[in-house]
């Protein structure tokens, strides 16, 4: 802010110095040396502060934008996948429950470790349920296109 005071300081005197200059040139043939030599020294002392003191730009804040954006990116793929992961076990469980086929749990798992997520299912059912588990196995695939892992329990 200082610098600016003086900046306006000093065009405030140039300013008063060059029309005071300007009135005691006579009207000749000078007036049009003394003329441009006058405007030359206002340009000169417009730019002279900024080029002696270069403002100083500070881009920090402007960077660090993307690394919060990033954060909250991850954040919210990761609701977004537990959600989904969610309403998926949901799901099937319906399309069992539909099939006449008890199981115990199901648990859905989305990995982002690369460009396309992949999808992990593991269905724990009854062992007495060892004969359906092509029919199972067909379930999933038909409704997620993964092949699930199937842990019988006793």
């Amino acid at each position: 802010m200082n610098g600016l005071q003086e900046w306006a300081m000093t065009i405030c005197i140039t300013l008063a110095g060059a029309a005071l200059f300007s009135m005691l040139v006579p009207n000749s043939g000078m007036k049009k040396v003394a003329t441009f030599s006058i405007n030359l020294f206002l340009l000169t002392s417009l730019i002279s502060p900024i080029i002696t003191s270069p403002p100083e730009f500070n881009f920090s804040v402007i960077s660090e934008q993307p690394e919060e954006n990033e954060e909250l990116n991850q954040l919210i793929d990761q609701q977004v996948d537990r959600q989904a992961e969610i309403m998926l076990e949901q799901n099937c469980k319906q399309l069992f429950e539909e099939n006449g086929t008890k199981i115990d749990q199901i648990k859905i798992s989305i990995n982002r470790t690369e460009e396309i997520p992949s999808v992990e299912v593991s269905v724990w059912a009854d062992s007495s349920l060892q004969s359906k588990r092509m029919e199972m196995e067909q379930l999933i695939q038909n409704q997620l296109g993964v092949v699930p892992q199937i842990i019988y329990t006793d």
